[in-house]
C-alpha cells in the first residue's frame, strides 16, 4: 500500500478546519447549558451530560443544539489536529536537512520574535481590559498578575502547574508550540 504525503495545500485546509473547530468550541462552550468539555481530564459526569444533551437534541425544538453541543464538547480536538499538522509540516520541511546548533537557535529565535510581535501588543490591551473591569482595584489585580505576564513573555506558563491559562486562556499555545520546537530540535 502506497501512502502519499499530505500536500502543503491539504495541510492548510486541515489547519483551517482545526481553527474553525477551536473557534466554534470557544464560542459554544461558554453558552448556558452547553456540555462541559473533557480537555485535560476525563470526567464521566461531563460525558454523561453530553450524551444526554445529544439524545435530547433529537426533539424537533432543539435539533440545533446537536450542532452546538458537538462543537462545545469536541471542538478542542482542533488544537491537537493543528499541532499534529504543524509538526508534520516541520518534519517534512526539515527532515532532509542537517541543522547545526547555531541554525537551531536561529530558527527558534525567529519564532520567539514572531510570537512576541503578537504577545507584546496584547499585554497593554489586557491591562486596559482589567482597568475597565476592576477600576480602583486595578493595582492589586496587576501586582497579582505580574508574574503571570512574565510567564507568558518567557513562554513558561505551561511549565507551571495550574498556570497554563493565566491572564487569557489561548496564550498557553505560544509556550506549548515553542516547547515543541525545542523538543523537535533536541531529537533531530
Amino acid at each position: 500500500m502506497l501512502i502519499s504525503p499530505i500536500s502543503y495545500n491539504d495541510t492548510n485546509r486541515f489547519k483551517g478546519m482545526a481553527i474553525l473547530l477551536i473557534v466554534l468550541h470557544n464560542f459554544y462552550h461558554v453558552l448556558p447549558q452547553a456540555p462541559i468539555e473533557n480537555e485535560f481530564f476525563f470526567n464521566i459526569e461531563n460525558t454523561n451530560y453530553y450524551l444526554k444533551s445529544v439524545i435530547d437534541s433529537f426533539s424537533p425544538i432543539s435539533i440545533t443544539s446537536l450542532f452546538t453541543d458537538f462543537f462545545s464538547f469536541f471542538g478542542h480536538y482542533g488544537v491537537a489536529l493543528f499541532i499534529f499538522l504543524s509538526g508534520y509540516g516541520l518534519t517534512i520541511k526539515y527532515s532532509s536537512k542537517e541543522f547545526s546548533n547555531i541554525e537551531k537557535i536561529h530558527f527558534i529565535w525567529k519564532r520567539i520574535l514572531r510570537f512576541w510581535k503578537v504577545i507584546i501588543p496584547l499585554i497593554p490591551l489586557s491591562v486596559l481590559v482589567k482597568m475597565i473591569k476592576y477600576g480602583n482595584g486595578l493595582w492589586e489585580t496587576l501586582t497579582d498578575h505580574i508574574g503571570e505576564y512574565l510567564s507568558i513573555i518567557t513562554f513558561t506558563q505551561t511549565l507551571i502547574p495550574g498556570k497554563e491559562f493565566v491572564v487569557s486562556g489561548p496564550w498557553w499555545f505560544f509556550g506549548a508550540i515553542l516547547q515543541l520546537y525545542n523538543i523537535y530540535f533536541l531529537i533531530t
